[in-house]
Parts: C-alpha cells; sequence; structure tokens
C-alpha cells in the first residue's frame, strides 16, 4: 500500500512540473516573439579614409545581424569630395573572434558613386571588414573597419 501511494505521489509530482513547464514555455515563446517584431532593425554606418589617405569610404550595413545584410560603399575623393564613380569595389569580411577564412564581396556600382551587394555574416559577433576600390587608374585604395553584427 505504501508503495502505491509512493508511485502516486511521483507520478503526481511528475504531471505537475510537466504542466508547469509547459506554461513557462509557452508565456516566454510569446514574451520572445513580440519583444523581436518591435525591435527595429538598425543599420550599421561609419565613414573612414583609406590608408594612402586618398579617399573616404562610407560603409552601411543594414540590418546589421547575423544572417542576410545589405552593404552599401560610397567612396569620395578625399581632396576634392567627388564621388568616385569609376571604380570596382570589393568587400573582404573576417570573423576576429573565430577564424572562419575570409569571405568576399563584390560590389555592383549605380555609376553614381554607389556601390551595393548582398552579402552572409554567418555568425553574430565582432567582424573586419577590409573595403577594397581599385580606381580607373588602376590603383588600389584600401579602408578596414571593425563592427559587431547582432544575433
Amino acid at each position: 500500500m505504501k508503495k502505491m501511494v509512493r508511485i502516486a505521489c511521483l507520478l503526481l509530482s511528475l504531471l505537475l512540473c510537466a504542466v508547469f513547464l509547459a506554461a513557462c514555455n509557452s508565456s516566454s515563446s510569446g514574451q520572445s516573439s513580440s519583444s523581436a517584431t518591435a525591435t527595429p532593425a538598425s543599420a550599421f554606418q561609419t565613414t573612414s579614409k583609406t590608408s594612402d589617405g586618398a579617399l573616404n569610404v562610407h560603409l552601411s550595413i543594414s540590418p546589421d545581424h547575423l544572417g542576410e545584410n545589405q552593404f552599401t560603399v560610397t567612396a569620395t575623393s578625399a581632396s576634392s569630395g567627388q564621388a568616385v564613380t569609376q571604380a570596382n569595389v570589393t568587400l573582404f569580411t573576417t570573423m576576429l573572434t573565430m577564424d572562419m577564412g575570409t569571405d568576399n564581396i563584390p560590389m555592383q556600382s549605380d555609376g553614381k558613386g554607389h556601390f551595393t551587394a548582398s552579402g552572409l555574416l554567418a555568425m553574430s559577433g565582432r567582424w573586419e571588414i577590409r573595403v577594397a576600390v581599385r580606381t580607373a587608374d588602376n590603383v588600389l585604395h584600401e579602408a578596414k573597419v571593425q563592427f559587431t553584427a547582432s544575433a
């Protein structure tokens, strides 16, 4: 008889734990989906001078999180401020906190000094992007940018 009472208490305890866990799980998933919807995506933006000082490079990454992102580069002459329209621009992305190699992202020009491409940030965390701008005179100008991609 005592053994049956213990087994019944154990089963009742397990049932109550299962109900409690199910209730916690459904309320936390409701909170996470509403907070994710309420948080607007933001873009990372910065302007850097190339290592030779010849160009100013403006980089925008949107929405700046792991996964697919839209990259936009605008390059201008540091001396005249004029947009660089005749160039080949490539981004080289490197994860700083884990050795994942370096990926390259070739960019497309709109003919007005803006270069765009879609690319993948495989993980959240610290990244470095090397912006390589090869101008019409075949000179390579480079700038490096570091940023943190969110999850």
